[in-house]
């Protein structure tokens, strides 16, 4: 989702709803989708509401509380280290461990991955290992995806599809997904999505098989 890019003077994000408002700082509204990690192997998928140079507010519907230590992972591939300082029903303050410049660091940036061809950034990517069901032309086969987005999946599969083909994409828990294959080698293909799935629908999917592991 593309940045809402218009400044204006506001609190600093890791200042609590209820505190007392110091002087105002220049804070960049967003609507960015990004992973948070919370431990090695354990992700959930945010939104970035406001962002300045030493904080963010951040929406997500994993559990957090004060201290906890996270890593807010762009679309560029950036990663930023920070530390919670509040909670408010779903929306947290954090502190970034190193002061960012906001400009930069939210601009779009061409991306390419091995076997991709370039992008402005990528949608949030998070390891999965989920059973699915991949259909085409009347015909369909089982398939496992190793990591999932809002705007697409990397599977395992033997079957052989080519590149370009209209495929559906089924997994429990998720509706089904019509895509293109991007990408293939002889175990794994790569399916973009024609509709993007919405980040409320993919952030509870996510927190539902998290439990489940």
């Amino acid at each position: 989702m593309a940045t809402i890019e218009h400044h204006t003077p506001a609190d600093s994000p890791v200042t609590p709803p209820d505190g007392l408002r110091p002087r105002a700082q220049r804070t960049v509204t967003t609507l960015i989708a990004a992973k948070l990690e919370l431990a090695p192997g354990k992700e959930a998928l945010c939104r970035l509401r406001n962002v300045s140079t030493t904080g963010m507010l951040v929406e997500t519907g994993h559990p957090l509380t004060r201290d906890d230590t996270v890593v807010i992972e762009l679309r560029s591939g950036e990663r930023l280290p920070a530390t919670v300082v509040w909670t408010d029903e779903g929306r947290v303050g954090i502190k970034l461990d190193h002061e960012i410049d906001v400009a930069s660091t939210l601009r779009p940036q061409v991306v390419k991955a091995k076997g991709h061809v370039p992008a402005i950034g990528r949608a949030p990517r998070f390891v999965v290992t989920a059973p699915g069901r991949l259909s085409s032309l009347g015909r369909s086969c089982p398939v496992m995806v190793e990591n999932l987005s809002q705007s697409g999946a990397r599977l395992t599969l033997s079957n052989d599809i080519p590149l370009g083909a209209p495929v559906t994409l089924t997994i429990a828990g998720l509706s089904p997904r019509a895509c293109s294959v991007r990408w293939r080698n002889e175990l794994h293909v790569g399916v973009a999505f024609i509709d993007l799935i919405s980040y409320a629908e993919l952030s509870a999917w996510l927190a539902g098989a998290s439990h489940n592991n």
